[in-house]
């Protein structure tokens, strides 16, 4: 990655108009593209490998009608029409599992994904690694799992078949999704399915809300895709999940450049409509301010303009220098950190002994979904997730705990310029 820093300033800024246009920013002819160097091409082309957006650049390039040099070009189309047909399967996947649910009587909402695709300009450009439905209500969740299972769907943890439960038992399963894996190409195919639509906070005071919240939609908007109707998360509220998607990931290794296109192509559509709702909901949860600035950066690089956004003005976004450490932070780390092997995580909340037991916590939630029910054995079932966490990351991505460590501790000063889940005082925003 050394090539694309050092070539950065031309490199970068050629990406973000291509990917501005994609978003449909309608950016204007950047002439630089007729004069990249072979060696620039292969940097361009790094970058948007790194960030997982390919299809889109690609996209972009034909549409001016240019061509990368034959040697950068090598394989671009295999992987373009590769990226087409895994988002025609995904949504085949979707659309499938939406009818086994709705056959079944069982409420749920598409997230990202398909409901994401349907909001660029040619949906078959954005990739989709996998499908995520949430469904609301414990014994819903359940239900849904068993309709899945009945219908050819490999589930993760197939136990929560046949878990007996009370009516005041805890969960069995308390990790926020399951992976159900159908087959689908000549490859297993992944679902993931949502008890909740994002991975617990580390504020219980932010998470407690964020729950409330999702236990009080209003009911689902639709998503509609190549003749298919699909729900998804009312606007306010689908706005809010994105936001703690991309803190969720900015929590772990980072996001990258294809996060930032994804919430772009959403303001761009529904910004206007957000309003009173979406402002306290992130003001509660103590996201105001990294709301601000990942919003900023899509103004500052990607074309959102700022009558798409009428709000933002009401949020307090870090200071410049901050702005700057959260852009260089998601340029390098690219999509979900592949870009820095140490980037595992970025404990958040409280002080930092509480902040690694809460990351531990989590990993352990999904490791041990039954025994992690049992409060006294938490502490072993922690060293058992640390060691399996550590060891794995040695053994399968040759990272050392000290790499992890040093990059945690490199990342937190991030934590302060956005002064995550600390709640800001209420300010009236616009009417919904």
């Amino acid at each position: 990655m050394a090539e694309i820093r050092e070539k950065g300033t031309v490199i970068e800024g050629v990406l973000e108009g291509l990917l501005a246009a994609a978003c449909g920013g309608g950016a204007p002819r950047d002439d630089r593209l007729s004069s990249l160097t072979q060696a620039q091409w292969e940097s361009l082309w790094d970058l948007a490998r790194l960030h997982q957006v390919e299809a889109l650049v690609l996209g972009e390039l034909a549409a001016r009608g240019i061509h990368p040099p034959e040697a950068v070009q090598t394989g671009l189309a295999a992987y373009e029409k590769e990226t087409e047909l895994r988002f025609y399967t995904l949504f085949s996947l979707t659309s499938y599992a939406a009818f086994l649910l709705r056959r079944a009587g069982l409420p749920f909402y598409v997230l990202k994904g398909v409901s994401l695709c349907a909001l660029y300009p040619h949906p078959e450009r954005r990739l989709m690694s996998d499908v995520d439905l949430y469904v609301p209500g414990e014994e819903n969740w359940l239900s849904a799992c068993r309709v899945l299972h009945e219908n050819g769907f490999v589930l993760e943890h197939p136990s929560v078949l046949t878990a007996r439960r009370g009516a005041k038992d805890k969960p069995f399963y308390t990790y926020y999704h399951m992976e159900c894996r159908y087959a689908m190409r000549g490859g297993m195919r992944t679902l993931e399915l949502h008890r909740k639509p994002s991975a617990d906070l580390p504020d219980s005071a932010a998470e407690r809300r964020v729950r409330e919240i999702f236990s009080l939609l209003p009911g689902a908007d639709a998503c509609r895709l190549f003749g298919v109707d699909l729900p998804v998360l009312p606007v306010q509220a689908f706005a809010f999940s994105l936001v703690l998607h991309m803190t969720q990931h900015f929590l772990f290794a980072g996001f990258g450049l294809r996060l930032l296109c994804d919430w772009t192509v959403f303001l761009r559509r529904h910004g206007c409509a957000l309003g009173a709702p979406f402002l306290s909901f992130v003001r509660e949860t103590g996201l105001d301010r990294f709301t601000a600035a990942v919003t900023r950066l899509c103004a500052a690089h990607l074309g959102l303009r700022e009558e798409e956004v009428p709000w933002l003005g009401l949020l307090q976004a870090p200071r410049p220098e901050g702005m700057e450490r959260l852009w260089a932070d998601i340029l390098a780390g690219g999509d979900f950190g592949k870009g820095e092997k140490g980037r595992m995580l970025l404990p958040a909340g409280g002080g930092r002994l509480h902040a690694y037991l809460s990351a531990l916590q989590l990993q352990a939630s999904r490791r041990y979904p039954g025994a992690n029910r049992i409060v006294p054995l938490r502490p072993l079932l922690w060293c058992g997730a640390a060691w399996m966490f550590l060891r794995g990351n040695r053994k399968e991505r040759g990272v050392h705990a000290a790499e992890v460590f040093r990059s945690a501790g490199s990342r937190r000063k991030l934590l302060t310029d956005l002064a995550l889940f600390e709640k800001a005082r209420p300010e009236r925003g616009p009417e919904s």
